[in-house]
């Protein structure tokens, strides 16, 4: 039983590192792409007007002290 959940604790790690590793080289391999100022944010759940401009709903959602 021991030796089973060692192995369980080992296989999670490795998949966490490896995880971790693949999300490292697919940040740095598009890092630059993009130019400043071209950022686009995805409000689900509920529709933008028609003209395209974010509804009310879609603000509130999308605020962020990061903004």
């Amino acid at each position: 039983m021991r030796k089973l959940l060692i192995a369980m604790l080992i296989v999670g790690v490795v998949v966490l590192l490896v995880a971790e590793a693949v999300y490292r080289w697919a940040e740095r391999s598009v890092a630059g792409l993009a130019e400043v100022g071209s950022c686009a944010v995805l409000v689900l759940g509920y529709p933008s007007r028609a003209d395209g401009q974010a509804h009310r709903v879609q603000r509130f959602r999308s605020r962020s002290p990061f903004w």
